[in-house]
C-alpha cells in the first residue's frame, strides 16, 4: 500500500472513531457494551451480583416509567408490578436479539 493510500485509510479510521458517541451508561443504551458499562459500576472489569441487580433494577424502573406513560401500558402492569406482557416487553428492550 502506498503512503497516500495508507494515510487516507488511517485518516478515515480516525475520523470514524472520533464521531462515535461516547459509551452510554444509561438504561437507554441496551447494547452489550452499554449494559456492561451500566453493570460494572466500579469499573473493575467484573460484574458482581449486586452490581447486576442494581443495573437491572434501574432498567426495570425506567421500563415501568415508560409503561405508565403508554396508552396500553395498563395491560402490561398490575399496580407497581409487570404482567407477563410487560416483562416480555422489558426482556425485548433489554435484549432485542442478535
Amino acid at each position: 500500500m502506498n503512503k497516500r493510500a495508507l494515510f487516507v485509510a488511517m485518516l478515515a479510521a480516525g475520523l470514524g472513531t472520533a464521531t462515535l458517541p461516547a459509551t452510554a451508561e444509561t438504561v437507554e443504551d441496551m447494547s452489550f457494551s452499554g449494559m456492561w458499562n451500566l453493570c460494572d459500576s466500579d469499573k473493575n472489569g467484573a460484574v458482581t451480583k449486586a452490581e447486576f441487580l442494581t443495573a437491572m433494577g434501574k432498567a426495570y424502573d425506567a421500563h415501568m416509567k415508560k409503561m405508565k406513560s403508554m396508552p396500553d401500558g395498563g395491560k402490561m402492569m398490575k399496580g407497581e408490578a409487570l404482567t407477563a406482557d410487560g416483562l416480555r416487553a422489558l426482556f425485548r428492550a433489554t435484549y432485542p436479539g442478535p
